[in-house]
Formats: C-alpha cells, structure tokens, sequence
C-alpha cells in the first residue's frame, strides 16, 4: 500500500493505492484542485482525477522603466505576466546605453517552463524641447529615459510537483521520484523511453519500482534541465551546464541528452575544452570515449593541459579507457617531452 498526502491552502487528498485497485479519499473541504472534479453523493465525496493536457497560456504585458541620466540608475518595478516576473535592466558603457527585457520564474523550483515574447518597444525622454522631432545618436545629458515594453507571451510550463501534472497519463503511470527532499512526478512510460537507468528499475523487483525513488549525489535544478530536455523544452547548454548534463546523461543511461551534449561539443570551439580543470576534462574524455564521440575525445586531448593528462596517465581510470583514446593520449605528453 503506498499512501501519498497531496496539501496546499485549497486541499487536502489522500490517495491508497491497495492490489492494484485506486483509492481515493476526501478528507477536508475541497475548493478547488486543479485536474480534479469533485461531486457530493449523501455524506460521500467521489473524486474524479482528471489528467490533463499540455498547459500553453498567451497573456498580453505591459512594462515600463526609467532611466535617470545624471545618476545612472534605471528603475523597472517587476510585473507578473503570465506567472512569470519580467523587468527591464540595463548594460552601459561610457554614453552607449543597452537594455534587456529579462523574465524569471518566481520561486518556482519544480516547474519546467518556456516562454516566447513579442511586441513593441518606445523609448522617449521625459525633457521639454523648444523645437520639433529631431534625431540623436547620444543621450541626453539631463532628465529621464522612459523605456516601456508591450508585448504577447506565449508560455508553456508543467509542474511536476502535481501528481495530475500533463505528464502522467494514470495513476499506474505516475512515479514518485523525490531529489533533495523534493518530490516530483514523472511519468514511467516517459522515463522508461529515454532513460535505460530508469527501465531496468521500473521492470524490477527494487522497491523503487513501485514506491518513492530517492536519488542521492543529484541536484534539484540539475535534474529538472536533465528532465527538460527530455521533454523537448528549449533547455540551454553551456559551459556551465554541459559537465552536468553529461554526467547526468551518462548515469541516467539516456540517448537523447547525451546527443544534446555532443552536438554541442561538437558544434564549435566552445570554451569548457579550453583550460577545464582535470575533473571535468576526464569526465569529457571518458564518457566521450564511452560513447564513441571521436571528434569530441581528440577536441578535448588537444585543449586540456598537458598537467592534467599527466595525472589521467597515473590514474587507475586511465586504464578503463579505450587503447585508441589512451594512445592518443600517451602520443601528446611524448609530443610534449619532446619540445
């Protein structure tokens, strides 16, 4: 039996699941539940779960900042459009001024979420002018800029802290993974389909098949940009994201984020390559060995300092790797001793 409590300001629901048949009981005065209907019959609460689509939202926002030319501080109070917070910040150098419409998830750690903006922008100055419209390449040496932004978004967001979140498909579907104490729900179909890690699991005996999977050694906004991109939301990588995501990728057994990870290695002389610290230029060499992503081993054996690979050539790991990747590189510290 498996007996989750699901409790917010609106709610709270009891959910047994006992021999394969679901349970579901109302234990205090429900107002409102997202994916939930609620019907009285005498004394009796029956709760029917409803799983929904995906979530898209299109909402019209209106910002506005001002810029005071003889401080230099721009103001822009944050404005929630569509849930996410916007505001305007500015980057100046000397008397060139640039400005940026920025949005950010507001305490929201458990939500995947993308967003498309587009508008108008008017920028005036808030100076009286003895003559008519004239054309400037400068500021103004006094007075305010007036910035303001009118825009549509179109957001996309799943909470996967709802077991009714839009990527469950049933109650036999929803699997309990919790991350540093944060639980989330996934769907096992999903998981099962890119991830080898979590199909061996979900066909086996472990416990974890069937109650609550804690992951150890994992963060949570790690593994909510490793589960985007499962999910095909437009997720970043960078230098900065890249060595977890590998890593990531790599234990979890998944195709499709290791993919992501070498087409971005792949695709230009990307900076991680250039002077990374030896834990991180092992773990690209070795996976990429791993995986077989030649271009990305001999990019990597090329830029990583030649320290480094001298501690990888006494390492006990350096014996895991295969004889090609360790020739090449006992062929660069030779290449080395040589010069």
């Amino acid at each position: 039996m498996i007996t989750m409590d699901r409790s917010d300001d609106h709610h709270i629901l009891d959910w047994q699941y006992v021999n394969g048949e679901e349970n579901l009981t109302l234990t205090t005065k429900l107002t409102d539940m997202t994916g939930g209907s609620f019907l009285n019959h005498g004394s009796a609460a029956v709760v029917t779960v409803v799983f929904l689509t995906e979530r898209r939202m299109e909402t019209d926002g209106h910002i506005t900042a001002i810029y005071n030319v003889s401080d230099g501080r721009l103001t822009s109070d944050p404005a929630d459009i569509g849930g996410l917070m916007w505001h305007i910040e500015k980057q100046q150098k000397e008397r060139c001024f640039k400005w940026r419409v920025v949005c950010n998830k507001s305490n929201d750690k458990t939500s995947l979420w993308e967003c498309d903006a587009s508008g108008t922008v008017t920028i005036g100055e808030t100076r009286k002018a003895p003559c008519g419209p004239v054309e400037i390449s400068t500021l103004p040496r006094e007075g305010q800029v007036v910035v303001e932004a009118s825009f549509k978004t179109k957001i996309r967001s799943i909470d996967l802290s709802s077991i009714t979140n839009e990527t469950i498909k049933s109650l036999q579907d929803a699997a309990c993974i919790d991350v540093e104490g944060t639980k989330l729900w996934l769907s096992k179909k999903d998981l099962i389909l890119h991830s080898h890690y979590f199909k061996t699991m979900f066909a086996s005996d472990y416990p974890e098949s069937s109650g609550v999977c804690t992951l150890t050694n994992v963060k949570l906004s790690e593994f909510m940009h490793f589960i985007g991109i499962l999910y095909n939301f437009r997720s970043h990588i960078n230098d900065q994201t890249a060595p977890y995501l590998i890593y990531l990728g790599d234990y979890f057994q998944s195709d499709l984020v290791l993919r992501r990870c070498r087409d971005y290695l792949e695709c230009r002389e990307v900076p991680i390559l250039n002077g990374a610290n030896l834990a991180t230029s092992y773990e690209i060499i070795r996976i990429g060995d791993r995986h077989g992503w030649a271009l990305v081993v001999n990019r990597a054996i090329e830029k990583t300092k030649t320290k480094h690979l001298k501690e990888m050539y006494s390492k006990t790991g350096f014996k895991e790797l295969s004889e090609h990747t360790r020739d090449l590189i006992t062929q660069r510290l030779l290449l080395f001793l040589g010069d």
